[in-house]
């Protein structure tokens, strides 16, 4: 009982007969079945996580609206978008089978999420950087919300920000591009302060990348 087994059957001459191969595949159909149930444990997990995640960042949106100063309801807002961003990664991976992010469908749901603070922004996505691994997909998430969300910030409400990713020579880059008025004369990343901007360069830097900060040209 509960054994699997696998025929085949081979003619021996045109007159008939045949030949009949019995293999016993009961250890290959258990361990088929025990990967599907780890899969499926894998992607409840993930969506588990996915709704910790967003209940988290709502709890920061609530609260960013409660709170006294610009500077404490900026802080929770933006604690509020990083979160989101890491629950994105794990809504994906909750959809998909493995370990690796279509990062491209990640970048999607970034951009929703900010449309969703910022109706009147102008937000669009051009090009594919694939399918990453979720461990650099995770801090690069958070990244990109950053990115857009400090574009929409500095351009205005009604701003133009468009991203632009693109993989060439087996390296990715995701390009941010925003109408708004540019950096001041003055900008340094590094010396800025902002919690933000600190967040990006070290993420992407022990993630092995760089970073580039440049007004358009023209």
């Amino acid at each position: 009982a509960g054994a699997a087994l696998e025929l085949e059957a081979l003619p021996l001459t045109p007159q008939g007969g045949a030949l009949v191969l019995v293999r016993d595949v009961t250890e290959l159909r258990n361990r088929e079945r025990a990967l599907l149930s780890s899969e499926a444990t894998l992607r409840e997990v993930h969506h588990r996580i996915k709704n910790n995640l967003q209940m988290v960042a709502a709890l920061l949106r609530l609260q960013s609206r409660r709170v006294e100063g610009a500077e404490a309801q900026t802080a929770l807002q933006s604690a509020g978008t990083r979160v989101s961003a890491i629950a994105g990664v794990h809504e994906v991976l909750a959809a998909s089978p493995g370990s690796d992010v279509d990062f491209d469908d990640v970048g999607a749901r970034i951009l929703a999420m900010v449309g969703e603070l910022a109706p009147e922004a102008r937000l669009s996505w051009e090009g594919s950087v694939g399918t990453w691994p979720a461990a650099s997909a995770t801090p690069m998430a958070m990244c990109l919300a950053e990115l857009v969300g400090n574009a929409v910030e500095h351009a205005g409400p009604r701003a133009g920000v468009g991203v632009l990713a693109r993989v060439r020579d087996e390296v990715a880059t995701i390009r941010i591009d925003d109408d708004g008025p540019g950096l001041p004369p003055d900008f340094s990343p590094e010396s800025s302060g902002r919690l933000g901007l600190s967040i990006v360069r070290t993420l992407v830097a022990e993630n092995g990348g760089s970073v580039q900060w440049a007004n358009r040209a023209g």
